[in-house]
């Protein structure tokens, strides 16, 4: 067979489908394996000098022998030990850092489980395990870094129907195929509520609050500690939003029923959020309600970096 030149190359990889390109360009990004190493992570997490995992404390960490041939350390501070990767991704971890760096990548680009078990050699339960160790680890960096929405702040609820995806045994209700309708017409306690808000600055705050319609309390338990004192919200007609608004001090702009917006008060940013969040969403083919908190992190994640996610973006989160 004769050798194919580059013009014809071009041509087959535009011929590809949107999935199968990124496939291609996740396959290409794992074989550059040289500067991702496990030297490089220990560098990068311990860039300010040695640490405690456990209790944070920098000034009394001493050498402490080694075992099966990793360094240990004692924290004179809280008398723990650790290693290099103790409470980080790579705890425990039997893979090599390569084999995560293909794993990253296939995460990144929201391959599914038996696409990213094939590419990294590993099994459908191992890929699942370490989607939801990344996800979790995510959701803790993000809650705790995440910075206090201020100024105008959008404030919307979608809704995703309880999914229990996965679940064998003690259900609450008869199982039933995927994108079967809610037995019960509007809202109810049979939907997942899930209240966003987003300032101008692009700060984003999303997560479960609770069943069915959302209340002022259910708002005030969202929001607590997450807002400025003297942010203003924007909301659609929802009166939850009066009672909350007033019983906290913030000031409160309504725009109202079949209108778009009040001057420069609208609430567009956080109603493209939602459509972007649920075409996120579609491509796992249903998301239970029980992991549904971690994929609205992973979205999250994707609107922090929106050009320039890679392996080390993500890593430098969650070190």
């Amino acid at each position: 067979t004769s050798m194919i030149n580059l013009t014809e190359l071009k041509d087959q990889i535009n011929a590809l489908s949107h999935s199968d390109r990124r496939e291609l360009i996740a396959l290409l990004s794992s074989g550059n394996t040289q500067n991702f190493s496990l030297e490089a992570f220990q560098e990068a997490r311990f860039s300010n000098g040695y640490f405690c995992p456990k209790c944070g404390c920098t000034e009394q960490i001493v050498r402490y022998g080694k075992f099966n041939d990793k360094q240990r350390y004692l924290c004179k501070s809280c008398k723990s030990t650790f290693t290099m990767t103790s409470k980080s991704l790579f705890h425990a971890s039997k893979k090599d850092v390569t084999v995560w760096e293909k794993y990253l990548n296939c995460f990144i680009n929201g391959f599914s489980l038996k696409k990213c078990a094939k590419i990294c050699g590993i099994s459908i339960p191992t890929a699942f395990f370490w989607r939801h160790k990344i996800l979790n680890a995510l959701s803790k960096k993000i809650i705790k870094g995440n910075k206090k929405l201020a100024g105008i702040i959008e404030s919307d609820e979608t809704y995703f129907l309880l999914f229990y995806k996965g679940q064998r045994k003690n259900l609450p209700r008869p199982s039933k195929r995927r994108g079967t309708p809610a037995k019960k017409r509007g809202l109810s306690k049979e939907q997942v509520c899930v209240p966003c808000g987003i300032d101008r600055t692009g700060h984003i705050i999303s997560g479960i609050s609770n069943l069915g319609k959302v209340s002022s309390r259910d708002l005030h338990y969202f929001y607590s500690g997450r807002v400025a004192s003297d942010a203003i919200f924007c909301t659609d007609s929802e009166k939850s939003y009066i009672q909350f608004t007033k019983d906290n001090g913030y000031k409160l702009v309504q725009v109202e029923l079949g209108k778009h917006k009040n001057g420069i008060f609208h609430i567009n940013h956080v109603n493209s959020y939602h459509s972007a969040l649920k075409n996120f969403l579609r491509g796992f083919k249903g998301v239970s309600t029980k992991y549904l908190e971690n994929y609205l992190v992973w979205n999250d994640t994707l609107h922090l970096f929106p050009t320039d996610i890679n392996v080390y973006s993500i890593c430098k989160i969650i070190l």
